[in-house]
């Protein structure tokens, strides 16, 4: 039992560190939505939709305008899928 204890405390602190880092990392996205909302709301400036940050959790996702009538703006994500020609 006495060698379960130093490793168990090893565990932790690599626990403690990795949730530092989740924290940082979502801290830091929270900061650049509360810059892009003062920026539109309070400044009144318009900031590009490269600029935007659309979801805190999943930071890649992109506005897509796709010229629906009903629907002309949605969020997610772009795929480029090359098409391949398979020569037999």
């Amino acid at each position: 039992m006495a060698r379960a204890t130093p490793v168990a405390g090893v565990f932790q602190a690599v626990l403690v560190e990795e949730l530092c880092k989740q924290i940082e990392h979502y801290a830091a996205l929270t900061e650049r939505v509360i810059d892009q909302t003062r920026r539109r709301v309070f400044g009144g400036e318009t900031v590009a939709a490269a600029q935007k940050l659309y979801s805190i959790f999943e930071p890649h996702t992109d506005l897509i305008k796709r010229g629906k009538a009903r629907k002309p703006v949605e969020f997610g994500h772009r795929y480029f899928l090359p098409r391949v020609v398979v020569a037999s």
